[in-house]
């Protein structure tokens, strides 16, 4: 048997590893992304597999298929609805020449403008903007066929990334037993009741995450759909479930809900109120405008914030911070970043000062697991 290391060679080499970890998740970084997805849907599915395993008394690896099996239908099945989404909402939009000859007419309804005294450069700078504004949209014929074509490449790349994160979370699920008691037998018996009771904490912290997410998800969609009926906007159920799913995508997913509704606003107008068809569209932009803010400032410090015990201002500045160091992913992960690293830091503080990191919790830690080999 070899000797073993000194404190301080044992301190150079986490160092070390420390280090190289750090390097190698730089030159990583833009593959982190569906690495990650990849792991959240492992987080959620894993224990939706062992619900299986234990009712039916499956293997591991069937439970965890026929769960991605499920998951996969759920996600299909709507796929069939698209296409006819797709043509109907088109049937709703006019043709470019139609668009240019509503923008013709009201260029000539600005000429009016100077009998009611508006002065005459204000009403010329009007009608040159919607001059231009018809010149966009007797190109948008052309525009299309080059949007389609990087629309197509952005579809293909994203079922490549898709495929990759199935597979990938599906081995974790299917492996989490094992990969857990793998994990485990690492830890120093010492340290043993320590590593469970965090691991609790900030498995605690991530599932409270995504409960006050899904939370969010419902909210915002009701109250869009009860909005949009208010108001009345056709189709305002399905728009405030359209609004409720894209709030996983935090900043874009709300302006992509808002698109739909307005569209539907300006071209169909109210079924309830007798309202010029521009002014409820811009009623329906100013109903999401204030159901942004309030989600900005009321529903995500509170809901999302509160999942994981997190201050509301502590939860913003992660947004912020977020954004900068990861794009959508870090704003979405903010929040459950913010509260796992708080954890860990006050294990850390209790340690470095003598005192008991977990003072309240008095039950010992389970029977020390055999290690298993992951093959």
């Amino acid at each position: 048997m070899s000797p073993p290391w000194s404190e301080a060679a044992k301190r150079w080499a986490i160092t070390a590893i420390a280090v190289l970890g750090a390097v190698f998740l730089y030159f990583i970084r833009d593959t982190l992304f569906p690495i990650v997805l990849a792991l959240i849907l492992a987080f959620l599915l894993s224990p939706v597999a062992s619900f299986v395993q234990r009712r039916l008394r499956l293997p591991r690896f069937v439970a965890a298929s026929l769960v991605y099996l499920a998951l996969l239908a759920v996600f299909i099945l709507p796929l069939f609805l698209v296409p006819n989404l797709v043509n109907a909402t088109l049937n709703l939009i006019p043709e470019p020449s139609r668009i240019q000859e509503v923008i013709a007419a009201w260029s000539d309804r600005l000429t009016h403008l100077e009998d009611m005294g508006v002065p005459l450069p204000i009403a010329a700078a009007l009608r040159d903007n919607l001059d231009r504004l018809g010149e966009v949209a007797g190109s948008l014929g052309s525009l299309s066929l080059g949007y389609l074509g990087r629309a197509t490449a952005s579809v293909a790349s994203l079922l490549i990334e898709g495929i990759f994160v199935l597979v990938l979370s599906l081995y974790i699920v299917a492996d989490t037993p094992r990969i857990m008691a793998y994990l485990r037998s690492l830890v120093p018996q010492a340290y043993e009741r320590d590593a469970d009771l965090l691991a609790g904490q900030i498995n605690a912290v991530w599932a409270g995450f995504f409960r006050g997410q899904l939370v969010l998800s419902v909210s915002i969609g009701l109250v869009v759909a009860l909005s949009l009926w208010l108001v009345g906007v056709p189709y305002a159920a399905g728009l405030g479930i359209l609004a409720g799913m894209l709030e996983i995508v935090p900043n874009i997913g709300p302006i992509l809900a808002a698109v739909p509704a307005v569209l539907l606003a300006f071209f169909q107008g109210s079924i309830r109120f007798d309202i010029s068809n521009l002014w409820f569209a811009a009623l329906v932009i100013g109903l999401y405008v204030v159901i942004q803010q309030v989600e900005n400032h009321f529903f995500v410090p509170r809901i999302i914030g509160g999942s994981v015990n997190l201050h509301p201002a502590a939860a913003l500045v992660g947004v912020f911070i977020g954004a900068s160091l990861a794009g959508i992913l870090g704003i979405f992960l903010a929040a459950p970043t913010i509260a796992t690293l708080r954890v860990i830091l006050r294990y850390v503080m209790a340690k470095t000062q003598g005192h008991d990191p977990f003072p309240d919790t008095i039950e010992e830690a389970p029977p020390r697991p055999v290690a298993m080999k992951i093959t």
